[in-house]
């Protein structure tokens, strides 16, 4: 057995001293092998806290002062720390690692884990590493907000693509609030209005409406297809609200909550 493969042996041990030993050993090269990285991060999710005289002193002194536990550092901090300390190297075993725990992890924290070491590490093959994690950083719901706020133009398409392939709205919602992003993610969401059923399209009129970025004549094409569009481009062409009102057609459920939203 290779040392990296004991290393992500003992990282899985039931013992806790071999666990929190094995984190002490893991280093930059040793992120990048997959079992390594893969039993790190699923410590992030682990809130059991490290054995006692493992524990480093406590520096709070409300705790000294009233005599009070102190609060126990668990493994996901542990682990973290380590993480974030080492660093991850930026080649694509380390993306495949990567893309291999956002998709069969379900903790939220190694998710978000995944989500920070996309955003801070300096990939050889930017682009690369873009296209095969932000999909599944998308899916997971982990927020890029920091990723957009730097994004050169490659990246940014990836993201929209990304955010609307499926309707994503967190990851919509992110990218509109960001002044840089929002003209070409509003852009891109008009051209796929016609194929959103109608709880997204209501949703995704309701965010371009808020943001003013909504052309009335794609609205006026809308009706065509769904007539109780015009509720919505009433909001923005004083010419339609006569329609509106007398519009008696069925509507989708989510219409009155998104109106009411943007109303």
């Amino acid at each position: 057995m290779s040392r990296r493969d004991a290393i992500a042996t003992d990282l899985r041990s039931a013992d806790p001293y071999v666990r929190a030993r094995a984190v002490g050993e893991v280093g930059m090269l040793a992120l990048g092998h997959p079992p390594i990285l893969d039993a790190m991060l699923a410590m992030t999710g682990d809130r059991s806290p490290l054995p006692d005289d493992l524990q480093p002193p406590s520096d709070d002194p409300f705790a000294a002062f009233f005599g009070a536990e102190p609060k126990k550092r668990t493994f996901a901090e542990h682990a973290s720390e380590r993480i974030f300390g080492a660093g991850l190297p930026g080649h694509h075993v380390a993306v495949g690692a990567l893309v291999s725990i956002l998709c069969k992890s379900e903790d939220p924290a190694a998710c978000a884990t995944a989500g920070r070491l996309f955003c801070e590490t300096r990939w050889e093959d930017p682009e690369s590493a873009a296209r095969d994690l932000i999909p599944h950083l998308h899916k997971r719901g982990v927020s890029l907000a920091s990723v957009i706020a730097g994004a050169d133009p490659v990246t940014l398409e990836i993201l929209v693509a990304s955010a609307l392939d499926p309707y994503r709205s967190q990851a919509v919602n992110e990218l509109m609030n960001a002044p840089d992003a929002r003209q070409q993610t509003a852009a891109a969401i008009v051209q796929i209005l016609p194929n959103l059923d109608d709880a997204r399209l209501t949703e995704a009129l309701a965010v371009l409406i808020s943001w003013e970025a909504c052309p009335v004549e794609e609205l006026t094409k809308l009706e065509g297809q769904r007539p109780w569009v015009v509720r919505f481009t009433a909001l923005v062409d004083p010419s339609a609200v006569d329609r509106a009102e007398a519009f008696s057609g069925p509507e989708p459920p989510s219409l009155v909550l998104r109106l009411d939203e943007v109303g």
